[in-house]
């Protein structure tokens, strides 16, 4: 397995979209979607029903968490950070058609955001924030990247959250969307217009 640590999560692979159309696809992603929820059983309590699985389940998956295409989505809770499920999951992707990749998400907080992207050839890439770079090392990540690539991790990361707060302060500022009512003349039906329209 190859571990790569990637600075922002912009960086981290973008899933496979199918050239076909997504209802030719759509078997293929349900098959994998069960094979992956049952590989992922033999080794913890998996809720394979967004939310309306076993309540004490530490990884969680729903089929629609993406639109189709060759990628499926976990959320593991700590209990279940370990190598094991790298490990399952690069095996899982043996079987498949080219182009599947699976993704972990391990954010909680404390410590930060963590995602994880396998790949068929064994790559692993992996983003988190500064706070919660040991999150990607529970996982098989090496522990240290030296003290320079640490530096330019701890300020990528502070100028992504000013950006982020430029964002969220932007958009709480801007004036909602107002809508207006009016009635064709023609049959008497209502049409609602936004602002834009």
């Amino acid at each position: 397995m190859r571990f790569i640590r990637c600075l922002r999560s912009k960086d981290l692979p973008e899933p496979q979209r199918s050239k076909d159309n997504e209802s030719a696809m759509e078997g293929e992603f349900n098959e994998v979607y069960d094979a992956l929820a049952t590989a992922l059983s033999d080794l913890y309590l998996v809720d394979d029903r967004a939310g309306m699985g076993p309540a004490n389940a530490v990884i969680s998956m729903s089929r629609f968490d993406v639109s189709i295409c060759r990628h499926h989505n976990i959320v593991v809770d700590q209990p279940a950070w370990d190598p094991d499920l790298i490990k399952v999951m690069h095996g899982l992707l043996q079987k498949v058609p080219d182009g599947w990749t699976f993704g972990i998400d391990a954010t909680d907080f404390p410590p930060g955001q963590a995602h994880m992207v396998i790949q068929k050839d064994g790559t692993v890439f992996g983003w988190s924030e500064f706070g919660a770079r040991t999150t990607l090392s529970r996982f098989g990540f090496p522990v240290r990247m030296g003290l320079l690539w640490s530096i330019r991790h701890l300020i990528v990361n502070c100028l992504d959250d000013i950006r982020r707060g430029f964002v969220v302060r932007a958009a709480m500022k801007a004036p909602p969307i107002e809508y207006s009512v009016s009635t064709d003349k023609k049959n008497g039906e209502q049409a609602g217009h936004g602002d834009g329209e």
